[in-house]
């Protein structure tokens, strides 16, 4: 599991390289992705997340891609991506709305049931098996709610979830939001938009009363569609690139600790 984790490490990090470099932008922005200490932790505990995203990335890439088998390719790779870690089910969605819009409703009727009907068969199929599968709700009904009633609070457990995970997040979609009112529809911005609702936003308590270990890893979809955001910043204003520019190094903050002392338990 630790080979196929840095495998797929890299393969998350190629990909948006290529991304980002048929878009002219610096592949070199795809490290903030493969060395973003909440996906380096899914390796160091043989989590699937790296699997997970990996998959979603070059399920975004064959998307992208001319020719008739692309779509069918990207569906399959986002049924895997999702059977891996359910939380990348993000990506598929967005691309479904695309598929709706352009008024493709049966491209996007097969893509969806590819995509996202697995995870959705499999959960269904477990709660049978097992009666029920949760823990409890992953979400909260009010902004930040798990955050301000996380059943351990700590301040420096939190502050360093409110400085590396909450604020850059909060800053790429601030950036985001400018875009969108400045006419600007991509779906990558949707990508970020949603996955900073439901894994920063709306986060259920639990991830936020481990800490950063736990949240940081939740969050990894937010770093992954902030970095597919990337290419937009070029023709927005000073203060919108700035931003994008202080998430980053907000969210790479935690690099240098983790790199000396280890994620701790």
């Amino acid at each position: 599991m630790v080979l196929v984790n840095w495998l797929a490490l890299g393969l998350a990090t190629f990909c948006v390289a290529v991304w980002l470099r048929r878009r002219g932008t610096s592949p070199w922005l795809a490290l903030l992705v493969g060395l973003y200490p909440g996906f380096l932790l899914g390796v160091q505990r043989d989590l699937t997340e790296p699997l997970a995203y990996a998959l979603a990335a070059a399920g975004i890439i064959a998307f992208d891609r001319p020719g008739p088998g692309a779509l069918a390719l990207s569906s399959v790779l986002f049924g895997l991506s999702g059977l891996a870690r359910q939380t990348t089910i993000v990506f598929p969605l967005c691309l479904v709305l695309v598929l709706v819009l352009r008024r493709q409703r049966l491209r996007a009727a097969a893509f969806g049931a590819v995509s996202i009907m697995p995870i959705v068969a499999y959960t269904a199929f477990l709660d049978v098996w097992l009666g029920s599968i949760g823990g409890g709700s992953s979400f909260e009904w009010l902004p930040f709610e798990g955050l301000v009633t996380s059943r351990e609070w700590q301040a420096q457990r939190q502050g360093v979830v409110i400085v590396a995970v909450l604020v850059p997040a909060l800053l790429a979609t601030a950036a985001a939001l400018v875009l969108l009112r400045r006419g600007l529809r991509r779906v990558e911005l949707g990508y970020l938009l949603v996955n900073t609702l439901l894994f920063v936003v709306f986060l259920s308590s639990a991830p936020y009363g481990d800490g950063y270990t736990s949240v940081g890893r939740v969050s990894v979809g937010v770093v992954l569609a902030a970095v597919f955001c990337a290419p937009l910043l070029r023709a927005a204003g000073p203060r919108v690139r700035l931003a994008g520019l202080a998430a980053g190094v907000l969210w790479m903050s935690m690099l240098p600790v983790i790199t000396v002392y280890g994620f701790g338990g």
